[in-house]
Parts: C-alpha cells; sequence; structure tokens
C-alpha cells in the first residue's frame, strides 16, 4: 500500500516534458485531496496496469517505440476511418467541444484565409469548417494521409485539399488570416518537431493572424500515464494511433512564446473520463438513435463545467490555446 500512495501523489503544477523519447519530469509532490476523487479511480484502472508488470513495464516502452511516425502509419489509419466513424456518438461530442471552444471567434473571420492542419474530424464526422470557418473566403484543410483527404473530399465541399506536413508546409509565407490545428501537432515523437512546426505555422501567418491550437494536456495524470504505457494500449487497441509528445499548459505556453507567438487565451477543455465514455459512445452508437443519445451528448457536454474549477488542468484532457502572430514580439523573444 506505501507504494501505491506513493505514485498517487501528484503536483497539481507540474511541467512534463517528453523529449527525443524520454520522459523527464520534475516533481513538486502534494497529496491528493478528498475533492479529487473525480479521477481517482481512472488512475487506480491506468496504474493497476503499470503495477501488474511491477513497473518494469513503462521503464522499456519508449525504447521499444522509437521507430518515427511516417505517412504510412497515418494512411493505415486513413483506411481504418469507418471504425471512428460507428462510434458517431463519440464524434458528435468531440465536434461540439471544438464548436463551442472555436466557432464564436472563427466566425468572425469572414472574406479572410483560413487553414486547418488536419482533416480527421472532417473525415470522420461534422468537424468544425460547418461552424463558421467555412464562412471565410477561402478554406484550406491539409492532412498527412491521402486516404484522409479523399474521405473528406466525399463528404465535404472545402475550397482547397492539400497533402502536407506540417512540418514543411507548401505555402508562401503570411498567406493565412487563421490556423486551426486541433490535436495535430502532440502527434510527433519530439518537441523539437513541435517547435519546426510552430514555426511554420507562424511563417504562413499574416501579420496579427491567430493561431487555434489543441494539444493533448500533460497535467492531467491520466494523461500522462496513457503516454508512459501507450505500446501496451497501443498492442491492446486501446489507443489506435500514435501518441507523441505534449506538454503541460505552462510548457504550451512557452513553446508558443518560442516560435513568436502572443498567447491571448489558454483554456482546459473535454473533462469527461474517457477511459469510459469512449466504450460507452461506442456501445450507444450501435442502437437506434434515440432520445438516449440526446440525453448522453448532454451529460458528457455538462463535465465541460469542470473548466471553471481549480481543478480544471487535472481533469482536462486537451488545453485550448489561442496566439496571435506578434513581430514585435517575436523579436523580443529572439532577444
Amino acid at each position: 500500500m506505501s507504494r501505491i500512495r506513493q505514485r498517487l501523489r501528484i503536483k497539481l503544477d507540474r511541467d512534463i516534458l517528453w523529449e527525443e523519447g524520454n520522459l523527464r519530469h520534475n516533481f513538486m509532490i502534494a497529496h491528493i485531496r478528498p475533492e479529487q476523487s473525480y479521477i481517482s479511480l481512472q488512475i487506480l484502472f491506468l496504474l493497476s496496469l503499470e503495477f501488474c508488470f511491477n513497473g518494469k513495464l513503462s521503464s522499456s516502452i519508449w525504447l521499444r517505440m522509437r521507430a518515427p511516425v511516417e505517412r504510412s502509419h497515418w494512411d493505415n489509419v486513413g483506411e481504418r476511418l469507418e471504425a471512428f466513424r460507428k462510434n458517431a456518438v463519440w464524434r458528435d461530442y468531440a465536434d461540439e467541444i471544438n464548436r463551442r471552444v472555436w466557432s464564436s471567434r472563427i466566425g468572425l473571420m469572414r472574406a479572410r484565409r483560413v487553414l486547418k492542419t488536419d482533416a480527421f474530424d472532417e473525415a470522420v464526422g461534422k468537424g468544425v469548417q460547418l461552424a463558421g470557418a467555412g464562412q471565410a473566403a477561402s478554406y484550406t484543410i491539409m492532412d498527412l494521409a491521402p486516404g484522409v483527404l479523399r474521405a473528406v473530399r466525399d463528404r465535404h465541399t472545402v475550397d482547397g485539399l492539400v497533402c502536407a506536413d506540417v512540418r514543411e508546409l507548401p505555402f508562401p509565407k503570411e498567406t493565412f488570416h487563421a490556423v486551426i490545428s486541433l490535436s495535430t501537432l502532440d502527434h510527433f515523437e519530439s518537441l523539437d518537431e513541435i517547435r519546426t512546426s510552430l514555426r511554420e505555422l507562424y511563417r504562413v501567418l499574416a501579420p496579427a493572424g491567430e493561431l487555434f491550437l489543441t494539444m493533448d494536456n500533460l497535467a492531467n495524470p491520466l494523461v500522462w500515464l496513457r503516454n508512459r504505457l501507450f505500446y501496451p494500449l497501443h498492442r491492446a487497441g486501446l489507443v489506435p494511433y500514435f501518441v507523441g509528445a505534449t506538454s503541460t499548459p505552462k510548457g504550451i505556453r512557452r513553446l508558443l512564446e518560442d516560435a513568436g507567438f502572443r498567447v491571448h487565451e489558454l483554456r482546459a477543455i473535454m473533462h469527461i473520463p474517457r477511459v469510459f465514455a469512449v466504450p460507452f459512445c461506442a456501445w450507444l452508437s450501435r442502437r437506434r438513435p434515440t432520445r438516449l443519445h440526446r440525453f448522453a451528448l448532454r451529460l458528457m457536454l455538462a463535465f465541460e463545467r469542470l473548466s471553471r474549477s481549480p481543478l480544471r488542468w487535472m481533469t482536462a484532457y486537451f488545453v485550448a490555446a489561442r496566439a496571435v502572430k506578434s513581430a514585435r514580439y517575436a523579436s523580443e523573444a529572439s532577444g
């Protein structure tokens, strides 16, 4: 029991950075308080996987996962899009979260050029383009996998579909007035690749252009454990795609500022416990649409009230950031 208690001592405001396949973390220890019981059961569920292997499993996970994430991997994901579409309730929930976070701001960008850095949301669901960004004068969606882009072409009307890597964008500088990047950058192996991608996004944004970014929240202990146990979870089919480097809210802010952005807003989003919600939504999606579907969606969205909680960074699965390209700020940061 002493070992379990020791592993459940979690810092509320930590900075964990995964770089070159290794987790380097610095914890200031704080005991879990009673009001944190919302996530305790989930923590115990995932920690039990670690305990089963006597702590030896996670120490070698990243040594066995050093193969680079190539285009072929995402092509394979593109071939399995139908499996993602079958969980329609979860897709509706994810799309609604993104619309609630960004649509009110993106809708103000009429007659502007908008880039979205991956096409997964549109390939398996409604996506965010129908929530205001589609009103822009030009709306371009890019993705690394041609199969995903073909799926978008068959489902939606989009101005431009571009097969490209966000680490090396094919667009001239200052092309777009806004960039939407929803959990694109947290699928790379290292923080250096994230930095490269952010510099590219900075380059293609017009002056005062806005970046709308979401990334996995490493301040959530469940996200940290999922990344730590990715290899066995992936082999078991519980994590269907590659989970890459990410950071805490403070770390994400620092990455954005180092790239030259001025961060205007950081939000904690998606608080529903995924370890239970995703399987439940998959079960519900196999039933004919009923009032229960709508009730389940409202119930899951009600968890977003936790975004106002003092513990919001521990319960949120994603960090949502709104940042603005500022040439003056970039010069200050570099200096």
